[in-house]
């Protein structure tokens, strides 16, 4: 993590001193000061964690640095005293970038790139990962990377900017394999062309619009999930679902999945009191029938409810109007199902909020 403070610092170290307060002791863990030239960082070790987590932090020049592993400090600072070893000059990254801004085409449609200039940016060195890894681990990557849709991919970009005149979230991927560049268009406006206006309230201040098929989103994150996690996490997590399913007579996929469509909304309406990052509201159409789709979600999270039933802590609650909601102090998340619109948010509060919207402006001409 590098943070441009321009040797503002103070709240960063407090910050640390008070996660060190918390979590570590002289026990387990070591704290080190180290110095090479102008570079001084602090080092600490844990005794509870592997040898490769080493935690190292501090200030050089405008920046804050943070990093884990072991003479990651040196090289991040390395690079920034000689820019000339920064992502900035490789030459793929750099195309990469200009293709996300240019117009799209090849699909017989005329599309446009990035709106404007991204706030987010995501890049992955798959081949890095494989390389610098045991067979084991390789094996694993490989395995994600063909249940997200990714097999055989090298490098990665993903950029997202957000339109200024609509609040749209426009997504592009650019994908390098065997020397070929791939660019894929994941959410905007254009993958909603189909969707009814109600889809996206009113009210909204952002909004993305995901060019997806919910099943098949369901089978590559969850295959991904399974085969990133160790044999015995797997089996857990397996067992445990397929005790849900049989139990309830219902298959997610199959029974519940295959009623749900794309594209998929995603929107911050309504906002959450405290801003908290992910309190969004997930919007999907519904393809099959309705009533089909509820009593199937109620036999599934009924089966998760008679599973918890021994547990402390989180409690499944299905209020009198039929929103579904996890309760551990505060509500939520919660889930409820219109004729239209599954419906997924962050309270029961905030999906009858959208509930409401989406029966008001249905009845709109």
């Amino acid at each position: 993590m590098i943070i441009r403070t321009d040797g503002d610092n103070k709240r960063i170290t407090e910050r640390i001193q008070h996660l060190l307060g918390v979590y570590t002791n002289t026990q387990y863990a070591s704290l080190s000061e180290q110095s090479a030239g102008d570079m001084t960082w602090f080092s600490l070790r844990d005794a509870r964690l592997g040898d490769w987590a080493v935690i190292a932090w501090g200030a050089y020049g405008d920046y804050y640095v943070v990093v884990i592993g072991e003479g990651a400090f040196e090289r991040i600072v390395a690079t920034i005293r000689d820019p000339k070893d920064s992502l900035r000059h490789d030459a793929w990254f750099a195309r990469a970038v200009r293709q996300t801004a240019a117009p799209m085409t090849g699909d017989g449609t005329a599309t446009v790139g990035l709106p404007t200039e991204p706030s987010y940016a995501w890049y992955v060195r798959f081949d890095r990962l494989r390389r610098s890894s045991d067979a084991g681990f390789d094996a694993k990557v490989q395995w994600v990377q063909f249940s997200l849709g990714l097999a055989g991919v090298d490098r990665g970009l993903w950029m997202a900017a957000q339109s200024p005149a609509t609040g749209s979230v426009e997504v592009v991927g650019v994908h390098r394999q065997k020397d070929r560049d791939t660019l894929h268009r994941l959410a905007g406006e254009f993958a909603g062309a189909d969707l009814p206006d109600d889809a996206v309230p009113d009210l909204v201040v952002g909004f993305a619009v995901i060019d997806c098929i919910p099943s098949a989103v369901w089978r590559g994150a969850s295959n991904a999930y399974l085969g990133s996690r160790g044999s015995n996490s797997k089996e857990r997590c397996e067992l445990g679902f397929d005790r849900i399913e049989e139990e309830s007579g219902v298959s997610v996929e199959q029974d519940i999945l295959s009623l749900l469509g794309g594209p998929v909304v995603i929107h911050n309406y309504p906002r959450h009191a405290l801003r908290l990052p992910l309190a969004w509201t997930l919007v999907v159409p519904v393809r099959g029938d309705p009533r089909v789709l509820r009593d199937r979600v109620d036999k599934v999270l009924r089966a998760v409810q008679r599973q918890q039933a021994s547990e402390n802590g989180v409690q499944l609650v299905r209020t009198t109007d039929g929103i579904w909601h996890l309760q551990y102090g505060l509500a939520g998340p919660a889930l409820a199902i219109t004729d239209r619109w599954l419906v997924l948010s962050f309270s029961p509060y905030a999906v009858r909020q959208n509930l409401a919207l989406l029966t008001r402006q249905s009845d709109r001409p």
